[in-house]
Parts: structure tokens; sequence; C-alpha cells
């Protein structure tokens, strides 16, 4: 009976020894010194080996202290408590800060190894640690945590700095996945500002379906890729695109950020811009000038020609694009010949060819028959002044002569010679030539320069 107290003595003594946290402060303390002079590697292991075993409030001096030892002992101890059950997520970054600090070889390697074991340690101190390095093992942590959403935007920034093609592919994919739209927007706004023409080309396609979605899409995202596209060469079809929203939108942000854009292409002001799209271009008025002579009957005269006529070289239905040349500006007649169907048929030959000269000519014909029935239209409205200009008589006597194309002498001319009055700047005037007649901006701008050199 009397060994029954002893054995509950032991019991109780080895529990209380179970309760107590080891090492303890006191003990760590007094390990410090041994550890600053680089003889305490027993007691850096044994800190390792118990820190999931030491209290909460002393764990923060177990690291300082493991800190101290400034050899590959110290470095190792520290990547070690990462691991550490015990070690949460303050405690991991607060290692990874000291790691980077102590500046080893070793360093960029273990810590990259940590962070794919332990993604919630990845912060923006460690994500700039990466870059600055330019590490390239750690591009996977750096994509890892932008599918985790863990500070998406500075990684994604940090992935641009490496400059390599693949990953600024990888970033215009982010910025086409539609699910995560904080990460799309900041994907697309950094693939707007890369200069690599491959990129650009491999982009605009993406951009130019946002444009065309934009009633699907949100504000912030169609604003970047107008952005984008107004950086790139004037294209018909893209600035068609782009004057689509300007004139169905209801929204004042996105109808201004549009005539931003469609004064950039077209190099020209705001207010200019803006008189000209609600005067000339307004949505379905300009649809009745695409009348082509395959999708309409013809109305065209047949020309009889005086003289054997100038064979030329036959050129392309889409040629590449002339450069714009200056064309001195002639006086402007005060009449036109009864043949002036058949000099403008040949002057439109002489400049583009047989084909294309012909077909030109055919769509301004249509265009003047189309125009002169057409009522409450910006696009006629401004045929009409055109032939007040230069001809007496009420407006139904000019829409009697716009009725009947290019046979009425002059018809062509005095339009394009009053688009001159209206618009102030070359390129607005070549392309009002473009969409009242449906040609490409490249003939617009050889009619315009027919007319203002009275070549016709």
């Amino acid at each position: 009976m009397k060994a029954f107290p002893f054995k509950l003595l032991c019991l109780i003594l080895v529990m209380g020894a179970a309760c107590t946290s080891f090492p303890d402060r006191d003990w760590i303390q007094a390990k410090q010194d041994d550890v600053a002079r680089g003889e305490g590697n027993e007691a850096v292991q044994t800190i390792v080996n118990g820190f999931d075993q030491i209290s909460k409030q002393d764990q923060n001096l177990a690291i300082e202290t493991i800190n101290m030892d400034q050899s590959n002992t110290g470095q190792q101890a520290l990547v070690d408590l990462i691991d550490k059950n015990a070690t949460d997520t303050d405690q991991k970054q607060q290692i990874a800060t000291l790691l980077i600090q102590r500046g080893e070889e070793d360093t960029p390697a273990a810590l990259v190894a940590a962070a794919q074991k332990h993604p919630e340690m990845v912060n923006e101190q460690l994500i700039d640690y990466f870059v600055s390095k330019k590490y390239e093992p750690a591009i996977p942590v750096l994509k890892q945590s932008i599918e985790n959403n863990r500070h998406p935007e500075k990684c994604i920034d940090a992935l641009r700095n490496y400059n390599r093609e693949e990953l600024d592919l990888y970033i215009l994919a982010l910025g086409q996945d539609k699910n995560n739209a904080p990460v799309r927007l900041k994907a697309l706004q950094t693939v707007s500002g890369i200069e690599s023409d491959n990129i650009r080309e491999k982009a605009t396609p993406t951009f130019e379906q946002i444009v065309k979605d934009y009633q699907d899409e949100p504000a912030e995202v169609v604003l970047v890729a107008m952005n984008f596209l107004k950086t790139l060469p004037y294209d018909e079809r893209r600035y068609a695109l782009l004057r689509e929203i300007y004139e169905n939108t209801d929204d004042p942000a996105l109808k201004e950020a549009t005539l931003a854009t469609l004064a950039e292409l077209r190099d020209t002001s705001l207010e200019e811009m803006q008189r000209f799209l609600n005067n000339t271009m307004e949505g379905a008025d300009v649809e009745l000038a695409v009348i082509s002579t395959e999708e309409s009957p013809r109305r065209e005269v047949p020309v009889e020609r005086t003289q054997p006529q100038r064979r030329t070289t036959r050129v392309d239905e889409t040629p590449p694009r002339r450069t714009t040349r200056t064309t001195t500006t002639g006086r402007r007649p005060t009449s036109y010949p009864d043949d002036y169907a058949d000099r403008l048929l040949r002057a439109l030959q002489t400049e583009l060819g047989d084909e294309l000269g012909r077909r030109i000519y055919s769509r301004v014909d249509n265009a003047l028959k189309a125009y002169a029935s057409a009522r409450d239209n910006s696009v006629a409205g401004l045929l009409v002044r055109s032939y007040a200009r230069q001809w007496s008589g009420d407006e139904d006597a000019n829409r009697e002569r716009m009725d009947l194309g290019v046979r009425y002498p002059g018809s062509l001319s005095v339009i394009v010679w009053n688009i001159t009055d209206e618009y102030d700047t070359r390129s607005l005037q070549i392309y009002a030539i473009a969409e009242i007649f449906s040609i490409n901006r490249w003939e617009a701008e050889i009619v315009l320069n027919m007319v203002i050199g009275n070549k016709i």
C-alpha cells in the first residue's frame, strides 16, 4: 500500500513535465549568446525539433534566436521552421523576410520550394523579391498565386517583368477568361500596354470581340479595348465597330470614350468628329449608300466612247492602301460639260483600271439615285445642299437632278466640292466620300484628288 502514493507522485510529476513547454523562454534566452557566437548549433536544432511544443508567445523569440546563427545551420533551421505545423502564415512570411535579408545564394530556391508547399505565405514582398532576381523557377509560384487569387495584380505585373513572350500570351489568356473579372481586367490592361508587334497582333481579335460584344461586357473592359484599338493602324471594319457603339449606346461615359477613340483614329478633333458623326453618319442612313452593282439592278447609262480608251493595268479589288499625296487644288468650275459622265468614267478607269473604275462609277451612280428619294436622311440632306449650292431651284428640283445619277453634268463634282467646304480636315473629307458611296478610303482619296485637281 505504501508503493501506491509513490507511483501516484511519479505520475503527477510526469504529467506536469508534459504540460511544461520546452524549450521555454528562459532556456531560449540563455542560449542566445552561444547561438550568436556560432557555438549554438545544438541549441538551434533543439529549438527546431521542439518548436511545436513552444508556447505561442515564445515562438517569435525562438525564430529570432535561430536567426542569430549566421551559418548554414541557421539558414537551414529557418527553412525547416516554415514546414512546422505550429508555424502560422504570419510567421512563415516573417521567416521569408529574414531569409531574404540574409541574402544567401540558396535563398531563392528555398523560398520557391516553401511557397509551392505553402502558397499562403506568398505576399507582395516575396513577389518583389522573385522579380528583382528574375528568378525563373518562381514563375510557377506566381501563376499559382494568380489562380488562387492571391495578389493577382501584383503577380501579373511580375510575370510581365520577365519580358518573355510565352508569359505575355499567358496574361492574354487570363484576359480572355471571363470567370474572374478583376484578374481579367488587369490582364487586359497589361496586354494593351505591351509593345511587341506579335503580341499586339495576337491580342487584336480579343479586343475587337470585346467591342463587338460591348452590350454584354463591363464598361471598364470595353474602355480598355477601345484604348487598345485606337493605337492600331486605321481599319474600316474596326472603325465601323466603334461607330456602332457611338450610335447605339446610352451610356454617356462610353459614348464619350468612343468619340475620343474615333477622333484618334481619324486624326481629328473631338468637335469635328462629333459634328461629322451627328450630321452625316447616322446609323441606318449610311446603309442607303451601300448599293453594290451585284446586289441591286443597274441604272447605268451606256457610255459611247468617241476616242480610243487608254489601256491600264487592272487594279486588284483590294490593293494595298496608297499613301496620301498632296494634290494642287484647282478652281471650282461654274459649269460642267454635257459629256460629264463619259469624262468621269474615263478618269476613273485611268486612275483605277477598267474594271475597278467602272465599279466605282456604278456605285456613285447608284448612291445618287438611292438618296434622291430618301427623306429625313442626313446623308441625303448633304447631297441636296451640295446641289443647291450649284444650281437654282427648290429641293424637289435638285432631287430630280440626283435621280439622274452621274448623267447630270457635275453630279459627283459638286458633292465633293461641298464636302471640302463642310469638313475642314482632309481625312474627314476622304472618309465622307468613302461612306456616302460605299468605297474604300484609298479609292475615295483618288476621287477627291480627281475633283479638286479638275481632272473631270
